[in-house]
This record gives C-alpha cells, sequence and structure tokens, in this order.
C-alpha cells in the first residue's frame, strides 16, 4: 500500500506558524536568561545583528536593523535614556545574542589596555583577508608576527618621504590645475571638497606606500598586462569595498559598479604581485612602506617571525584601506570646519607664517611648532572619528562597574564571550569627558589644556592602537599648512542657502558602513599672495 502525504497551503501555513511560535518561545526563554545574567541593565534591542557586511549595506532601521549609522546619528544620546554609559544590547536573529555599548572612558582604558581578555572578534573581520591575512584581521601570536613585521615599515624616513611627497603634489596641483583657474581675480572653486581629498590621498598612498606616481591629470591608459590603471583599480575598491565583502560573484555581475569592483580586486592582485617581483630583483634604496615590508619580511626570517607573500599582499591592501580612508575623509571634514570656522582659519594661518621664512614651504621640523593645526586635526577626529565603533570581545567572565547619571554605583556581569562595542561617537560626545561636546573648539587639545585621554579613540587606543597614526598625522598637515599659507578657504553657498544650512550641509556626512565618509560640498579658495 502507497502513502501519499499531501500538504495543503493551510497545512503549511500550521506548520510555518508552529516553527515560528517555537523559534519566538525559545528565543525569548534565551533573552530572558541572558538579561537576567546581566543584572538587568538596559540597552537597545535589535532583530538582526548590525555588524555583518551585508547589515552594513541595508538602511539603519532601528529595531530592525541597527548599524554603525545608528551611533553616528545619536551620539550621546545613544546612552542618555538608559542613564549609564554602559548598555546591554540584544538581537534576536537567528538565535538571541547578548552583546555590549560601551561609552565609559574607564572601562574603554580596560578593555584597550588589556587587549588579550578583551580581543576583537577575528570571525567579523575574516571578509578582509581577501588577498591574505594581515595586521588587522588577526589576534594573539599571529597578530604579533604581523604586527612586528609591518610596524618596522612606519619609520622617521618615510614619515619624511610622506611630508615631502605631500607637500609635492599639493604644488603640482596649485601650479597646473589651480594656477590655470585663478587667473581672474585669484579665486579657485573647487567642486567637490571630498573628492579632492580622495584623489591627493590617494596619490600620497600610492608614491608613499607603493612607490607609484601618477599626475592629477592622467591618460587613463592602463600598462601592459594591465585592464586597468592602479588609480582607477584603488578608485573601485575603495568605492565597492563593501559590496565586494557582502555579496557574491553572481551578484557583483548583475551591474556595473559590482563588475568594476571584481575587476579591481583581480587587478590589485597582479599589480600586488608585480611590485613583489620587482622590488625582489631590483631593490634599490626607497623609502615607501611596500619597500620598507619587503625589508622588514626579509630580516626577520631568520628568526622565522616573517610573512608570506600572501600575507604580505594582505598586510599591503589593508594598509592602502586603512591609509585612504583614515585620511581622505579627515582632511575633507577638516577644510569644511575651517571653511566654516574663519577665526580658527586665521589662528592656523598665523601659526604657519610665524614659523615659515617668507616664501618657503613650510618644514618637516617644524611639526612640532603647527600645535594649533594638529589641534584642529584632533578636534574634528573627536566630532567626526573615521570609525564610529570598535568591535571587541570578552575573553572570560568578568564585570565592569560604571556610574549612573544619578550618581549611583552600577555593576555590570559579563559573561564571558560577549561581543562589547566601543561606542566612539558617544564617548567623543560625552558630557562627562568634554565640556559643550557639540561645539567645534581645537583649544581642548592645547597643551595648557587637559582631556582625558581614554575619552578620544580616534586612532583606538592600547597595543592595537593605529600603527599609522603618524603617517596620517604627516600628510594632513603638510596638506592643510600649504592650503592655508596660500589660500583663505570659505564655503561655496548654495542659492538662496542661509549660513545656518550652509553649516549644516557642511558639518553632515554620508550614510555610514564601516566608516564616516564626507559629503561633497564646494569650496572657494582665495589666493591670500
Amino acid at each position: 500500500m502507497e502513502y501519499v502525504l499531501v500538504i495543503t497551503a493551510q497545512n503549511a501555513l500550521f506548520i510555518l506558524s508552529g516553527a515560528v511560535s517555537l523559534w519566538a518561545l525559545k528565543t525569548y526563554w534565551q533573552y530572558r536568561r541572558m538579561l537576567a545574567s546581566v543584572a538587568y541593565t538596559p540597552g537597545p534591542k535589535t532583530f538582526f545583528p548590525g555588524t555583518t557586511p551585508l547589515a552594513r549595506l541595508l538602511p539603519d532601521m532601528p529595531p530592525v536593523n541597527r548599524t554603525s549609522d545608528w551611533s553616528w546619528k545619536l551620539k550621546y544620546n545613544a546612552f542618555k535614556p538608559y542613564g549609564m554609559d554602559v548598555l546591554a544590547s540584544f538581537t534576536f536573529w537567528p538565535s538571541a545574542r547578548l552583546g555590549f555599548h560601551i561609552g565609559d572612558a574607564n572601562i574603554v582604558k580596560e578593555i584597550m589596555t588589556h587587549h588579550s581578555s578583551f580581543p576583537k572578534p577575528v570571525i567579523a573581520y575574516e571578509p578582509l583577508n581577501y588577498f591574505g591575512r594581515n595586521v588587522l584581521s588577526t589576534e594573539g601570536d599571529e597578530w604579533r608576527r604581523h604586527r612586528k613585521v609591518v610596524q618596522t615599515s612606519f619609520n622617521e624616513r618615510n614619515n619624511k618621504l610622506v611630508w615631502r611627497t605631500t607637500q609635492e603634489l599639493v604644488l603640482e596641483l596649485m601650479e597646473n590645475v589651480w594656477d590655470a583657474e585663478e587667473a581672474i581675480e585669484g579665486v579657485v572653486k573647487v567642486q567637490d571638497g571630498a573628492e579632492l581629498t580622495r584623489t591627493l590621498a590617494l596619490m600620497v598612498i600610492s608614491a608613499t606606500g607603493y612607490g607609484m606616481r601618477f599626475p592629477w591629470k592622467d591618460n587613463g591608459v592602463p600598462p601592459p598586462g594591465h585592464s586597468m590603471t592602479f588609480k582607477k583599480c584603488i578608485h573601485y575598491i575603495l568605492k565597492g569595498f563593501i559590496h565586494r565583502l557582502a555579496l557574491p560573484d553572481w551578484i557583483l555581475d548583475c551591474y556595473q559598479l559590482g563588475r568594476d569592483t571584481k575587476t579591481a580586486y583581480k587587478e590589485f592582485g597582479i599589480y600586488i604581485r608585480d611590485m613583489i617581483d620587482t622590488r625582489l630583483t631590483s631593490p634599490g634604496e626607497h623609502d615607501d612602506l611596500f619597500s620598507n615590508l619587503l625589508r622588514a619580511r626579509e630580516a626577520e626570517k631568520e628568526s622565522g617571525v616573517t610573512l608570506s607573500d600572501e600575507e604580505l599582499a594582505g598586510n599591503i591592501f589593508i594598509l592602502l584601506m586603512a591609509g585612504h580612508e583614515t585620511t581622505a575623509n579627515t582632511l575633507a571634514l577638516t577644510l569644511n570646519y575651517l571653511a566654516m570656522y574663519p577665526e580658527v582659519q586665521e589662528k592656523w594661518h598665523q601659526q604657519v607664517i610665524e614659523y615659515t621664512k617668507p616664501g618657503h614651504l613650510p618644514d618637516y621640523a617644524d611639526i612640532p611648532k603647527l600645535t594649533y593645526g594638529m589641534a584642529i586635526i584632533q578636534e574634528v577626529l573627536r566630532l567626526v572619528p573615521v570609525a564610529p565603533t570598535i568591535p571587541k570581545q570578552s575573553a572570560f567572565k568578568t564585570h565592569f562597574t560604571t556610574r549612573t547619571t544619578e550618581g549611583g554605583i552600577k555593576n555590570i556581569p559579563v559573561p564571558e564571550g560577549s561581543n562589547l562595542l566601543i561606542n566612539v561617537v558617544g564617548l567623543h560626545y560625552n558630557p562627562k569627558y568634554w565640556e559643550d561636546p557639540m561645539e567645534f573648539r581645537p583649544e581642548r587639545f592645547l597643551k595648557e589644556h587637559t582631556y582625558n585621554k581614554n575619552a578620544w579613540l580616534a586612532f583606538s587606543a592600547g597595543p592595537r592602537s593605529c600603527i599609522g597614526r603618524r603617517f596620517a598625522e604627516v600628510e594632513m598637515l603638510a596638506c592643510l599648512a600649504l592650503i592655508i599659507q596660500r589660500y583663505k578657504i570659505e564655503p561655496t553657498m548654495l542659492p538662496n542657502e542661509t549660513m545656518e544650512a550652509c553649516r549644516a550641509r557642511f558639518m553632515s556626512v554620508e550614510r555610514v558602513t564601516f566608516v564616516v565618509q564626507a559629503k561633497s560640498v564646494g569650496l572657494t579658495l582665495r589666493r591670500r599672495y
């Protein structure tokens, strides 16, 4: 006898309803257990975890999807409703998960100082291993091996190269592009400040990172053996980065940016192999990061603490990503703030001309004297940190102690394996550490003022702080000092736009995925002499 199973639409709906009900009951039970395990610490609840690459492509829609864009929009207001600077967060798909949002500087110090107890969740960084494992995506002994080799690449000779190269490229822009535009009335109209700084940062990292120079206006013809120029290749890697991480190849093939991104990643791999082969056969004396990295790798071979070709490629890729994004966006935002705050701009100009001989360029040796310029950069990075959140994990069962807004003490149990999200934006706007946190005030970072060092995480902190911090600071100072020496920066206002509306437009950013990106706005530059 044969039995035929017939599932009607009604039966299917009944089965589905049962499955959903069982999942909901199980998830709610998990949630209640987790809530009790953290002493009923309050915090946001979200259906999907917002830390995956796919979630970052989706819009921020609390309580359905909560991404880094949520942290940026709310700033310290993410903590205010709960009355404390540590929040327990819960996500429910595919099962209940516990995490913590942290905006307490003392707890941040504890996490950053004891990084073996609070490692980064390496699984979240797995997509960054496209070309090879690297200093950003690894932990423990593997990370120490990467760090030992990579850190050697950043030295004083390279910093001087960064200063000199940045000045050369900015001068080339001024003399070959802007001089022609300002022939009448000494005025330059920059249509898109963010695009300008993206191009400059790309040219600087290409020259000082890989020894590859290209002009502001190139012919766009790729070299033999390539289908893309190096410049275009990097452009699409950066533009399509989140698409490459989140989507499979067959989806990328369905639209132009996806196809260009796939090609760019393939081309970048070829460029890296070509660069490795060229430098190994003709080493020469170069101070760029790539040459330094190769020398450091060779020097460590005897000790066994070295990098494979794949790991070398992975680190080259990650240094490009980190070096370009931080600098390009911070430079663009700094120009915007200088345009909107002429009194700050004038003070910076006075310091530049005070320490620069007439007719000369600002000198690398004068960096320690350019304190106000550095304070401006630090304040911009406080207001607009490029990385709005820093993910960590608790390797052991522990607890955090924080103070409530009412002055009470709250002890929060932290289970082993808990996800920790340091809310950098919330920390940077926390009124406990910053007076008038919404105000642009570079003086906070001058010597005569004191600030809580643990409440400023623009370059992270502790053993895993940004290796390329000095590289980025030197590049930004060189660019800003030269521009401010020769030009007065003003906002290009839209027709019938009020100053208040203009300020809001200049201070805004694009939707946040992994990093905060400056919006495209116009700048007017007036020649000072």
